[in-house]
């Protein structure tokens, strides 16, 4: 129980507030309730499924990074209703080199954007260079109409040795509380990681993931040296991403049909979700380890573009809440013209729906976050300014001093 216990990730205690007590649901009642489940590979959905656009991962090393990435496409390639997810074409497949044309700096990276009824944006990202480096990104937003949080995982390796593993369900409320699906979810898959490896070493978060990774779910993992010939720490941590991941599309697939658009199961409503991925992104976009390693091949500019348009693109403003591209301002008797088949009673849409306290709770938050995300940019720029400012104020004192110190003596 201890080893299991410190495999947590710390976390930043967020503001108590009142909320609906959860709705209990054993993680194996709800993977037998999938109905239209996204991992049934029937051929019904394979009927249902739209032509995608695919990847090249012919010149990627094999290994665990290469495994993973093509197990996680099998599954998702057999979700029913799969398209194209957007992706801005530039940066979908990236082979770049610094400005110096240094091979050292080469990097290759590969994107697949997919999307379904239920899930707003599944992207998988392999990436190889920088004389050795290997990652995988992988990253499933649920439309924010979904009461559900966000699957994260990331595996990073040097030289084919794996050195940092993370998986999480990234919770979308405010108290980084998980559905109790979730929670046995994650103790089930714990134990059977630790059963599996119980030498596998946990990995304290850096402070930017403090507030947005559940302190239930989430487990990071530094295999040591001595794992690179057998990977079995590495392996370990696979199948609990893997089993996390299952349990997180049962889920989805499950709520979809037992709960409205605008639920308060998990994450209070369609506004705060969609505030809550957005911060996701923003606290994101503040691990500079990624940036300066993009930086190093794609330069500033181009870099910020495939950080904010394809990495971690959720905005308050601009992301859609739904599949059938709800968006905030409609009146209830709107959404229920729009949205719902057949329509219910105009009573039952204001009971479960308040226009004007969650159109005023949605632009207060998207004005906190549009605030963050531009402090987080001008923060770069500042450390940069900083530097300069610095050396130069340092150069510059001793003279004034003297100057001074003339002035007294005259």
């Amino acid at each position: 129980m201890a080893a299991t216990a410190a495999l947590g990730c710390p976390h930043v205690a967020a503001p108590s507030r009142a909320r609906r007590p959860p709705r209990v649901r054993p993680a194996d009642a709800a993977i037998s309730r999938r109905r239209t489940s996204h991992a049934s590979s029937s051929s019904s959905n394979a009927a249902a499924t739209t032509t995608t656009s695919g990847w090249d991962l012919s010149d990627f090393p094999d290994g665990m990074i290469l495994s993973l990435a093509k197990d996680l496409e099998a599954r998702w390639r057999s979700f029913p209703n799969l398209r194209d997810a957007p992706c801005p074409s530039d940066l979908k497949s990236i082979d770049a080199t610094s400005a110096s044309g240094d091979p050292a700096t080469r990097m290759r990276i590969e994107n697949l954007c997919l999307q379904t009824d239920l899930f707003r944006k599944m992207h998988l990202e392999v990436a190889h260079g920088l004389g050795g480096m290997e990652v995988l990104h992988v990253v499933m937003y649920p439309w924010a109409e979904v009461a559900a949080p966000i699957f994260a995982a990331d595996v990073v390796a040097f030289g084919g040795r794996v050195t940092l593993c993370i998986a999480d369900v990234s919770p979308t409320a405010l108290d980084l509380s998980l559905p109790e699906h979730y929670l046995a979810a994650a103790k089930d898959a714990k134990a059977a990681m630790l059963l599996r490896c119980p030498e596998i070493e946990p990995r304290p978060l850096p402070e930017w993931g403090e507030k947005i990774l559940s302190p239930d779910a989430c487990v990071c993992v530094g295999p040591p040296k001595e794992d690179a010939e057998t990977n079995a720490q590495a392996t370990a941590f696979a199948g609990y991403a893997m089993a996390l991941h299952d349990a997180h599309v049962a889920w989805v697939s499950d709520e979809a049909f037992d709960a409205n658009p605008w639920n308060d199961v998990h994450g209070a409503g369609v506004a705060e979700r969609l505030a809550a991925q957005a911060r996701f992104c923003i606290e994101q976009l503040r691990n500079d380890k990624t940036r300066k390693a993009l930086e190093r091949s794609m330069g500033k500019g181009m870099t910020d573009r495939y950080m904010t348009e394809v990495l971690f693109d959720v905005t308050c403003e601009k992301t859609q809440l739904g599949p059938a591209r709800r968006v905030y301002g409609r009146t209830p008797e709107e959404k229920l013209e729009k949205d719902f088949d057949p329509p219910r009673p105009i009573s039952e849409a204001r009971e479960i729906y308040d226009e004007r306290d969650e159109r005023e709770k949605y632009e207060e938050e998207a004005v906190r976050v549009r605030q963050a995300m531009e402090g987080v940019m001008l923060e770069r720029d500042d450390d940069d300014d900083d530097e300069d400012f610095d050396s130069e104020f340092e150069d510059a004192e001793p003279a004034a001093l003297e100057a001074e110190e003339e002035e007294e003596e005259a």
